[in-house]
This record gives C-alpha cells, structure tokens and sequence, in this order.
C-alpha cells in the first residue's frame, strides 16, 4: 500500500489518499501471496522509494491481511463521516 496524507482539515479529521493492488475473488492465495512479495520488494528498492517520496507518498508495503484491514478501517471512518455531514444522493 501507498499512503500521502494531507494536513488535518478545519473540521478536525485527517484526509489520507492510499493506493493498493486488488485481484479479482477467487484469485489462489498463493498467486496473492507470490504477487505481494514482488510488489514489496519492487517498493524497497532506492529508486521506488525516492521516487514516491518524491511525490509525497509512504511506501508502505505489508501483507494481504494488513491492507484488508485498511480498506475495511477507511470504508467504516468514511461511512461515519458521511452519516454525520448529512450528505444525500440526489
């Protein structure tokens, strides 16, 4: 996963953008798993890593598991706020 996060809105919560690999259900864990170990080794190298620092990013890496558990985390911070503003669809 990458992360870039902004500063602290006025509203007090913070605004993070994160990029992450999904593969389609049903993928074998072990394709998963094989593609995730490339992935974070292809982020450890000095040329990604000053690249995305370049840009802003944290190159974070981690396992399936860990980036699961972000994009359930993100889906439950954002629902809140959407539920608290108020917000509709028209």
């Amino acid at each position: 996963m990458l992360n870039a996060q902004c500063a602290p809105s006025d509203k007090g919560f913070n605004v993070t953008s994160w990029w992450g690999l999904l593969a389609p259900k049903g993928t074998p864990q072990e394709v998963i798993n094989a593609l995730n170990a490339e992935i974070n080794k292809g982020l450890k190298t000095p040329a990604m890593q000053e690249s995305l620092l370049k840009l802003g990013a944290d190159p974070l890496g981690g396992t399936p598991e860990q980036f699961k558990q972000h994009i359930h985390a993100e889906l439950a911070r954002w629902k809140q706020v959407v539920l608290e503003s108020g917000a509709k669809v028209d």
